[in-house]
């Protein structure tokens, strides 16, 4: 399946005196009003409104030209002017440094490398200025102040952009199913194939993302909970998420696969399906139902009783190590307690 595709432009802004600079991929449809705050949270500016963009003898501001978007204007190899206040201390040269076709389910602006430091004297931080450009972008509290006012999918752009769950929804949603309806696995072994192992910029950032996580994972098990799954979601993206849940949690798949065949062949049609043939969503559904109800049913079995299969050691009695001391003083493994 063709996936569609959008122009993005890379542009390099850099400050006039040249101490910072920032390279910001943007989309075309962006506007210049987007623009204006993508730059503010990409350099750690939030509180300026009045802005310049200057283009040879054309000045666009704030309200004329505010809705332009980018491709009206921009080229690959063209220079503007950019100023983000009324006194000209943030004045910015920008010269347009690629333009490139990208798949339609990236989000963006990306900050995507930099130099300099912010206003508040931090380092220049890569996913921290991401967070703030896109933060702005969308005329919400950046980031490093309240992580709740990103979506889950824009989260994950910001702190692993290369992860295979990442720009994906539908992708991350049949990872997630998998996760729910196959074999027990804790949150903490799999957070880490979402998120990666991102440096948070603080424990308050990291703690309310994790919570957005859950959120959204706790959702999908309602889903399943009620017997249903999203519409919007099924197809082959979908498919290649379930799928690399059974990938990560393959030494549990094989061990039940090797037990009961009717597991394998139950599974295809979601291995074709990630491998782009075309699957009926009833069947996707019916599927997935079907292998959650083979773990629960694994999941309550009963176990054998256990047996001992040596004669019991009094905590008195010799060691049988021949050291000639008690047990309990030896060789028991209550003495490491």
């Amino acid at each position: 399946m063709t996936s569609i595709e959008k122009r993005v432009f890379h542009l390099r802004v850099k400050s006039e005196d040249g101490k910072a600079w920032r390279l910001i991929a943007a989309s075309a449809d962006c506007t210049l009003a987007e623009l204006h705050r993508t730059i503010q949270g990409a350099f750690g500016t939030f509180e300026a409104s009045a802005y310049a963009f200057t283009f040879g003898e054309a000045v666009y501001g704030a309200p004329k030209g505010s809705r332009t978007p980018l491709r009206r204007l921009l080229t690959k190899g063209e220079s503007f002017h950019y100023q983000g206040d009324r006194t000209g201390k943030r004045s910015y040269d920008v010269d347009v440094v690629e333009s490139e076709l990208v798949a339609s389910r990236r989000h963006y602006p990306k900050v995507l490398d930099g130099a300099g430091r912010v206003p508040d004297g931090r380092s220049f931080d890569s996913k921290l200025s991401q967070w703030d450009a896109q933060s702005m972008k969308r005329e919400q509290i950046p980031l490093d102040v309240d992580v709740h006012t990103y979506t889950l999918g824009l989260l994950l752009e910001a702190v692993n952009p290369n992860g295979p769950l990442t720009g994906s929804e539908a992708r991350l949603h049949g990872f997630m199913c998998g996760l729910v309806a196959g074999p027990m696995v804790m949150p903490s072994q799999w957070i880490r194939q979402i998120f990666g192992e991102p440096e948070w910029p603080s424990m308050e950032i990291a703690s309310s993302a994790m919570q957005l996580l859950m959120n959204t994972y706790n959702g999908v098990v309602r889903e399943l909970q009620e017997g249903t799954i999203r519409g919007d979601v099924l197809g082959a993206d979908w498919c290649e998420g379930f799928i690399f849940s059974v990938v990560f949690s393959q030494g549990a798949w094989n061990q039940a696969i090797a037990r009961d065949a009717w597991l394998h062949a139950t599974l295809r049609p979601i291995v074709e399906g990630a491998q782009g043939a075309k699957v009926s969503d009833r069947i996707l559904v019916e599927t997935v139902f079907q292998l959650r109800d083979w773990w629960r049913e694994q999941a309550f079995e009963p176990s054998a009783p256990y047996r001992r299969t040596e004669a019991k050691i009094s905590p008195n009695d010799p060691c049988p190590c021949g050291s000639g001391r008690k047990y309990k003083k030896c060789c028991s493994p209550l003495r490491a307690v």
